[in-house]
């Protein structure tokens, strides 16, 4: 069974909304292939969801980029 949807009929929050909800499930129920290098899946993860915050500001994420939480809290 194939559904179409007129995505042009929301407001462009609204599409952006429901594209980041569909990413959500896609990576919530799309088995991921297992990795033995845990650190890596974890630090690639972290990079993707940091990039994709980044990209929304129109903004680009270096790939050496590190984020220091203590540096991030000062006062």
């Amino acid at each position: 069974m194939q559904k179409t949807m007129e995505i042009e009929r929301l407001p462009r929050s609204a599409r952006r909304e429901l594209f980041d909800f569909y990413d959500f499930l896609i990576h919530k129920y799309v088995a991921k292939p297992k990795r033995t290098d845990r650190t890596t899946t974890t630090e690639s993860a972290r990079h993707l969801r940091l990039q994709r915050i980044f990209d929304e500001s129109q903004g680009k994420l270096p790939q050496d980029y590190r984020f220091n939480r203590d540096e991030a809290h000062e006062r």
